[in-house]
């Protein structure tokens, strides 16, 4: 059975218990591999594999590369890796496949997954996003929001997303997803003014 972490933090906790039922058994070899590419949300995993966390428990871990062209559950599923992080959707949907899974741990008590607009759109509510270009990422990124899309009944053009929001600050699209933690936050920096855009949360869906 494949266990899955599901959050930044957790890991090293579950480790640590790992190690500990294995104490007796030297080194224990596992892989970990997080659901995106390397950047700031995973920077715990990659301390405490520098600072020897890990191998202080009895652990060799070796960290793989994730990212969109490497969805977490394929390498679950493949048997190629032993923990990763991922979506609950996204895991809740694998297990509808029949994927043994386990959340074993979780820090957030909701997603942090939104839909961006510009004010000037005119996109003031859910529905004023039917006939709207929306910009999604595939894979797991595109469950929440394509779930809202069919509860509304709103007919979008999706438009494929890379890992940038440049179509959006291009206007190529009228709306965008990110995380809130991070692509928000980089449509900031390129210099929109928070009060300039209507953020729909995917947790607070009435």
């Amino acid at each position: 059975m494949k266990t899955v972490a599901q959050v930044t933090g957790v890991f090293i906790f579950i480790l640590a218990m790992l190690a500990s039922a294995h104490a007796d058994q030297g080194q224990r070899q596992v892989s970990f591999v997080p659901q995106w590419l390397p950047q700031a949300q995973f920077a715990g995993y990659y301390v405490a594999f520098e600072k020897g966390f890990y191998k202080k428990y009895g652990l060799e871990v070796n960290i793989l590369r994730g990212g969109p062209e490497r969805p977490s559950e394929q390498w679950l599923k493949k048997g190629a890796a032993d923990f990763a992080t991922m979506l609950r959707s996204t895991a809740i949907v694998e297990r509808e496949k029949g994927i043994r899974l386990v959340n074993v741990g979780q820090i957030v008590s909701r997603s942090s997954q939104v839909l961006i607009a510009k004010k000037s759109s005119g996109i003031k509510s859910w529905q004023d996003l039917n006939g709207k270009k929306v910009g999604l990422r595939g894979a797991e990124l595109s469950i929440m929001p394509t779930a809202l899309f069919r509860r509304y009944g709103l007919q979008v053009t999706v438009i494929p997303q890379t890992s940038t929001v440049n179509l959006f600050l291009r206007g190529g699209v009228d709306v965008v997803s990110a995380m809130w933690y991070n692509e928000y936050h980089t449509i900031l920096d390129a210099g929109v003014e928070p009060e300039d855009l209507v953020v729909f949360h995917l947790s607070m869906t009435p």
